[in-house]
């Protein structure tokens, strides 16, 4: 498309019938129509591009001039975060969350926070200096954020999704419902449980009684202390 980025996505873009950028299966560029092709077909049975991919890349000018090759890791996630109907900053005090999205960013909470029954939590680049503990919650979501004190999270019934975090204290999963984000990705490459990628737990990590096996996605967790439950394959 004219003035527009290059963009890579799980399924890619269509553009006049044909698919750019595509992470799937089938390679980069296919005809529209066989990402939607029965999964018995010879051409059939896609399978998004969620997971750690390789993107090697280099410029090359008017005159045929390279520059030097270059390459990054990328690692895609299924699903995405719900819309905050509160945000803090900078520093708070230990936090409950009751009801609603509670959404953390680039905040220090000195104290414990604990997620009611059908709230929601996104840590997104925040320290949290104190225990983190959600029961029957919808949806828990950490992302480059730092938790200095042990963290548990119970019977979510929706998601929890966790990266690049570091927890310090250890990780406790149990009894969460991984509702899928895309049902096509789930049916041919299998169920996965609550997403935990890239990120490091000075401690024990401990899962059990979730939906599906705890899922990394290519890109692997650094743990210190025990791996417990299905955990234990990360």
């Amino acid at each position: 498309m004219p003035d527009s980025p290059f963009e890579f996505r799980h399924s890619g873009t269509d553009v006049k019938a044909l698919t750019y950028g595509n992470l799937g299966t089938g390679g980069l560029s296919k005809a529209a129509f066989e990402q939607h092709l029965p999964d018995d077909h010879p051409s059939g049975g896609f399978v998004p591009g969620f997971g750690t991919h390789l993107v090697e890349h280099r410029a090359i000018d008017a005159a045929g001039n390279l520059g030097k090759a270059d390459a990054y890791r990328a690692t895609v996630l299924p699903g995405s975060s719900p819309d905050c109907t509160r945000t803090l900053t900078g520093a708070q005090r230990g936090l409950e969350v009751t009801s609603g999205v509670t959404c953390l960013k680039g905040a220090q909470i000195n104290g414990g926070v604990t997620v009611r029954p059908g709230a929601s939590l996104v840590v997104t680049d925040s320290v949290v200096n104190g225990g983190l503990t959600a029961t029957g919650a919808e949806a828990v979501q950490v992302f480059g954020s730092i938790m200095n004190s042990p963290t548990r999270i119970t019977g979510t019934s929706r998601d929890v999704t966790i990266a690049g975090s570091t927890f310090n204290g250890g990780l406790t999963l149990t009894d969460n419902v991984q509702v899928t984000a895309n049902e096509r990705f789930s049916r041919l490459a299998g169920e996965y449980g609550p997403v935990l990628v890239g990120s490091r737990v000075n401690g024990t990590v401990s899962c059990t009684g979730n939906s599906a096996a705890a899922k990394d996605f290519g890109a692997p967790n650094t743990v210190t202390g025990a791996k417990r439950g299905d955990c234990a394959a990360l």
